[in-house]
């Protein structure tokens, strides 16, 4: 499911991209992968934006030390360009699913691209975009 940024599930069509639970502790010696604490960094992002996404807030999110968010990503540029990769795929995939036709004109395109585009379940994802698009265009680096 797609989370909507209030710890609940949407539906729709953003429903087919996942996000964890909330993360609980694992049994020692349990070995996390780059896949998870990319999840985990996903949902963290929702929540808080990528300006406040940090090594320490995935960590806590997944009961894990912030060396091991480091150990596979380690920059917050890279943690962030995961984040951002994985966000567009997905929007890729939504988007790609109201262009089933080409359309004729800058309002065919508008039209098919509305109703995924304002749906509240969209709200999230675009959301975090816009952030990112105003950092960029004040010179701020998350």
């Amino acid at each position: 499911m797609w989370w909507d940024g209030a710890g609940e599930r949407a539906t729709g069509a953003l429903a087919c991209h996942t996000a964890p639970e909330r993360a609980r502790p694992r049994t020692l010696g349990y070995k996390y992968s780059k896949e998870d604490i990319l999840k985990a960094a996903l949902e963290s992002s929702l929540e808080d934006g990528v300006g406040g996404l940090t090594f320490g807030r995935v960590a806590r999110r997944m009961g894990i030390a912030d060396r091991t968010v480091v150990y596979y990503f380690p920059t917050k540029q890279v943690l962030i360009q995961g984040v951002i990769e994985a966000h567009s795929a997905h929007l890729q995939r939504v988007l790609a699913q109201a262009f089933d036709q080409p359309a004729s004109d800058c309002w065919g395109l508008v039209r098919a691209a509305w109703p995924v585009m304002s749906s509240p379940e969209a709200d999230p994802v675009m959301r975090l975009f816009f952030e990112i698009i105003g950092m960029s265009i004040r010179g701020v680096e998350p």
